[in-house]
């Protein structure tokens, strides 16, 4: 498969200068339709409660979503009978691209950008700008 997905300029700015580097997560043949995880990854400088991630594959498209809800940095689950990220600590709920659905957190999942080479998902370990 010729999937590649290409970090962002500023990414790739990063990468340079030593800020962040990209870390491979698994390789793409494992990686099915849906969401993915979680996987153990540390996030470049973030509170150490960010420890997972979570791979979406929608057709060629994989993307990384933290498993960190946005209210007050508990670790979410996916819930496959529900389709949704869940929180336990406080209920907030989010759809499977990271959009909250249900509060009280007001703020989307995390992303981080994905690069697919030589068979293997790399996920850069800074998040994605807006």
């Amino acid at each position: 498969m010729g999937l590649s997905i290409a970090a962002t300029p500023r990414h790739l700015a990063a990468i340079v200068s030593g800020k962040a580097t990209l870390k491979k997560v698994v390789n793409l043949k494992a990686v099915k339709a849906g969401v993915n995880g979680p996987y153990t990854f540390s996030v470049e400088g973030m509170d150490p409660n960010t420890r997972e991630i979570f791979l979406v594959r929608a057709g060629s498209k994989v993307t990384a979503l933290e498993g960190t809800c946005r209210h007050k940095g508990c670790p979410i689950a996916w819930v496959a009978g529900d389709k949704k990220f869940e929180c336990p600590c406080h209920g907030s709920q989010y759809s499977m691209t990271g959009k909250v659905v249900q509060g009280p957190a007001t703020a989307d999942l995390y992303k981080h950008a994905v690069t697919v080479t030589a068979g293997q998902v790399w996920v850069m370990t800074t998040r994605a700008a807006k």
